[in-house]
């Protein structure tokens, strides 16, 4: 007994601990706690909150439901049905029947002044109907045409489109989020560029009131510097406001609340640069991007249309089997069954029929039909689905194109850049020794400074214009260049 109490126990507590975990990890995303985030991470999570993924999915798994019951019209029409009827007014019907005592049927002789003999043995009585009469019926049709066909093949093409449409909102998704993550890690680094900047004024401003203390420079220059550091103080705060509402919509895409504190785990790493080529990156992912992949889905759907359009002018079979016996008595006061040799004394068949049909529609194949009209309207569907298809075509090159441009442009940009940075970098630590020894003015150092931090500023802004426009091009290709 002390062994189940003990195992009891036991597994409680481990039930406990896994309950307490979870809770654990949800306060983590409701704002009690700090969340350490990857940009994968991320992803992820915007994959999993997004509402309008949500929806997307959900519209998906009722195409998929449409095409896994797609293949229902080709279970029979079957009908099963009993009816018990009693008559509210019970009706008689006039017939011929037999005497109860009948004449001998062998004698020869009629009654005097009566008739014949057929007289003594038939009278004309009235019948009662039966006060409740019962029926069973069963029929069961069977229908097949090549319209069925197409239009089962129908909800499949519907399917795979919707898986497109899925993997279109997915990808783009992810490619937004990535930007969002690398741009929030832009801000944060020339955040803290301008508080380096600003910590520097306020050195320099230090300095300043000590030079002037000490008399090696006037009150203007003290001024001077007091003001430059009092200038950059609003700038922070700016740039701090514009972080936070940046973050904001960022914690609002990936489904957190807004008490949340993101630490980003991945920093604005140095891009591994590659150069590409226009031409083949052309001809080996233009069929491979997601918008030519949907509309040749469209185009395919277009097709079976027409297919499904000329399958309802072809001939269409149809099996039909029923039965429908009647109870001939009265079904409250006779037995059903077993009161008569034969089942059919009881039991009636009365328009019960097996039947094979083919039936071809003829209205179809009349000149300016609904039918021919619908071949008509679809080819040039068709037809303009084609010429939107080139214009995709056109416009996936120039884009594709672009990009390439534009990764080239920030490769040649980061190589001056670099160099730059590391000229301005020297003038200004060559400033700040100057001005501190007091040969160099205030003014040469603030210039060395913003040129230092320009040049720098530049290069992460130009990493990052090179990242995000290969995830545009990774985007526009479908598929991985890292």
């Amino acid at each position: 007994m002390n062994k189940f109490i003990l195992t009891i126990g036991f597994l409680f507590s481990i039930f406990l601990f896994t309950t307490n975990a979870g809770a654990l990890e949800t306060n983590d995303l409701s704002g009690d706690k700090a969340l350490k985030l990857t940009v994968d991470e991320a992803v992820d999570l915007a994959l999993k909150n997004n509402l309008g993924l949500e929806s997307e999915r959900l519209k998906l798994e009722q195409k998929k439901w449409a095409m896994y019951t797609s293949w229902n019209p080709l279970i029979p029409s079957t009908k099963l049905s009993f009816s018990l009827a009693r008559l509210n007014e019970r009706k008689s019907i006039s017939a011929t029947v037999p005497f109860d005592n009948p004449v001998d049927p062998n004698a020869s002789y009629a009654i005097p002044d009566v008739g014949t003999v057929y007289d003594s043995v038939l009278k004309t009585d009235a019948i009662d109907m039966p006060e409740w009469g019962a029926s069973l019926s069963f029929d069961t049709t069977f229908v097949l045409n090549a319209y069925i066909v197409f239009s089962i093949y129908n909800s499949v093409l519907d399917y795979n489109s919707g898986k497109i449409n899925i993997e279109i909102a997915e990808k783009k998704i992810e490619r937004d989020v990535r930007k969002n993550y690398y741009n929030l890690l832009l801000i944060r680094q020339n955040t803290e560029l301008l508080k380096e900047s600003v910590k520097a004024a306020e050195n320099r401003y230090n300095q300043a009131v000590a030079n002037y203390k000490n008399g090696l420079v006037p009150e203007y220059t003290m001024l001077a510097a007091q003001v430059a550091y009092e200038n950059m103080k609003p700038a922070v705060l700016e740039i701090e406001n514009g972080y936070f509402l940046t973050a904001l919509s960022f914690k609002q895409t990936l489904g957190l609340k807004s008490e949340v504190e993101l630490n980003f785990v991945n920093g604005m790493d140095t891009p591994v640069v590659r150069e590409f080529n226009c031409d083949e990156l052309i001809e080996k992912y233009i069929d491979n991007r997601l918008d030519v992949q949907s509309l040749y889905r469209s185009m395919n759907i277009l097709k079976n249309v027409r297919n499904i359009t000329i399958a309802s002018m072809t001939p269409t079979f149809m099996f039909r089997a029923s039965v429908d016996p009647t109870f001939q008595k009265d079904a409250g006061k006779d037995a059903w069954f077993g009161d008569s040799t034969y089942m059919s004394d009881n039991w009636k068949q009365n328009s019960g029929m097996l039947m094979f049909s083919f039936s071809l529609p003829l209205d179809y194949y009349f000149p300016f039909s609904s039918k021919q009209m619908d071949l008509v309207n679809n080819n040039y569907q068709l037809k303009q689905t084609e010429i939107a298809m080139r214009q995709l075509k056109n416009g996936a090159e120039l884009e594709i194109k672009s990009l390439v441009l534009k990764l080239q442009k920030s490769i040649n940009s980061l190589n001056t850049l670099r160099m730059t940075y590391e000229l301005a970098q020297k003038a200004y630590n060559l400033a700040e020794i100057a001005y501190k020894a007091g040969s160099k003015e205030l003014l040469e150092v603030q210039n060395s400074e913003l040129e230092y931090k320009k040049a720098k500023n530049n290069i992460l802004q130009e990493e990052y214009n090179y990242t995000t426009a290969l995830l545009d091009l990774e985007y526009a290709l479908n598929t991985k260049l890292r």
